[in-house]
């Protein structure tokens, strides 16, 4: 069992070195993952020009975030966890609590943006050519700004960055119970988590429904070449990122919860291995997210593997052949019915 001083968090339930280890283990594998399917993207990205859509360029951000995640934030992690306790003082907590709390928020707001520039390609075609580069530019900045919005507000006396239960990281003081503390807590809840959310979810179910009446009502008929084209194309875009979406739930969802509920309930009745475990959860978003993106976008994994120098990972990487059968379907299919801005897989 631990032993700490009387600042911070308390540990609850049983917590051994043996469990911190393992932890540690876990976030050393999620840290090498991480740089390496960020990387590979982000080299990927920069070799290939013609893959700079718009939409890409959010990708492309949310794995330059992720990557920098993983540089900054998981060594401090794994050498806490290995050695069972914080080892950077409490600088190094702010800095941590800072740098991990603005990538999970800019994470969510790039997957937000994602949603709406999928909504107004899809379902408000009309307005699909303002969606330039430099538009999606200055929204890669508002995200940014968003974020920040929220992440610096700790540092100046509205909440603080605090060392978590675990002893092995740092966050948010959401334990507080304070007025201004707890006022801070349903702003972040609201405003980072739920709105967003809330937008993603809207947008997605307007493309469903514009993707689906599309195909059902298309005046090539339903069953033509190139009405099955048209949705293939939007399906799989879709199915992307949807994926992505789904996978920064499934990541960030659980620590959520706890940690409203040591916010708004009573704290010590979450057991701090049950903490500790959910947060090396939500940190292997940063694996999620690219695996997510890589192998369900055939044109990207052909790209991928141009430019990597091992032969099993480039099989590994290349679509099957009923993929690449799909992919010739695509671009021989002309402009989708549902998205005229550009022919290319987007996403």
């Amino acid at each position: 069992m631990f032993s700490i001083n009387d600042t911070g968090p308390r540990i609850i339930g049983p917590y051994t070195y043996g469990f911190s280890l393992t932890l540690g283990i876990v976030l050393l594998f999620v840290w090498f993952f991480g740089l390496t399917l960020n990387g590979l993207i982000l080299f990927t990205f920069a070799k290939n020009r013609k893959m700079r859509s718009p939409t890409n360029m959010f990708v492309m951000t949310l794995s330059a975030n992720d990557f920098t995640l993983s540089f900054f934030g998981h060594p401090m992690d794994i050498i806490s966890a290995l050695s069972g306790s914080w080892r950077f003082g409490n600088a190094g907590c702010i800095f941590y609590g800072f740098a991990m709390f603005f990538t999970g928020l800019n994470c969510i707001s790039l997957l937000t943006a994602i949603s709406f520039d999928r909504y107004i390609i899809i379902a408000k075609p009309l307005y699909a050519s303002k969606i330039t580069k430099r538009v999606a530019g200055i929204a890669l900045i508002l995200c940014a700004c968003y974020s920040l919005v929220w992440t610096l507000p700790p540092l100046f006396g509205w909440n603080r960055y605090v060392m978590e239960g675990s002893r092995m990281s740092c966050s948010v003081d959401f334990e507080s119970k304070a007025m201004l503390d707890r006022s801070y807590q349903i702003a972040i809840f609201l405003a980072c988590y739920f709105i967003p959310i809330f937008i993603i979810l809207f947008s997605y179910y307007h493309v469903y429904m514009t993707v689906r009446h599309v195909a059902q009502n298309t005046t090539f008929g339903k069953e033509s070449d190139v009405a099955k084209k048209n949705r293939k194309v939007e399906q799989k875009m879709f199915r992307t990122v949807v994926a992505m979406f789904c996978g920064f739930l499934i990541a960030w969802t659980p620590y959520a919860i706890v940690s409203m509920i040591s916010s708004f309930g009573n704290p010590h009745v979450i057991p701090t291995m049950l903490t500790a475990s959910l947060s090396t959860w939500a940190k292997t978003s940063v694996v999620l997210d690219p695996s997510i993106y890589v192998f369900t976008n055939a044109q990207f994994r052909i790209a991928m593997a141009e430019n990597l120098p091992i032969p099993v990972l480039k099989k590994m990487l290349l679509p099957k052949e009923e993929e690449d059968d799909d992919d010739e379907d695509d671009k021989k299919g002309g402009a989708s019915a549902v998205s005229p801005q550009n022919g290319e897989e987007s996403c």
